[in-house]
């Protein structure tokens, strides 16, 4: 590399837990280094739960529960009562219940059916 130079590093991780992980990477050179101070880079990111949603039918009052992990409390779950690419997805409003490791939300099951998921 040239005096000055830029590299551009790929970093492929693959965590084993949820949390905080640190990714570093560091450069050398055998050659007279005038800003050391920029060899070196650590980036701090989120690893997510994966967001596998829990549906069971409550078998009274027409009610579903739908639970998620409590880390993704932030996200939204939304429905759409089809799954072709022409039905909007709709943002589900009833309360979040965060307990333990979980979110949960209690939906009706009364009517159209409907597909869930979660954004962030």
């Amino acid at each position: 590399m040239n005096i000055q130079s830029a590299a551009t590093i790929l970093l492929t991780v693959k965590p084993t837990a949820s949390g905080l992980i640190t990714n570093s990477a560091s450069v050398g050179t055998d050659s007279l280094d005038s800003n050391s101070a920029n060899n070196n880079l650590s980036i701090v990111a989120t690893v997510w739960p994966l967001p596998f949603l829990s549906i069971t039918n409550l078998m009274s009052n027409n009610l579903v529960q739908i639970k998620w992990p409590a880390p993704l409390s932030n996200f939204t779950l939304q429905f759409r009562t089809d799954l072709s690419s022409s039905v909007s997805w709709t943002n589900n409003t009833a309360p979040k219940i965060i307990s333990g490791t979980n979110v949960t939300v209690i939906d009706t099951n009364v009517g159209t059916p409907k597909f869930f998921r979660l954004t962030n």
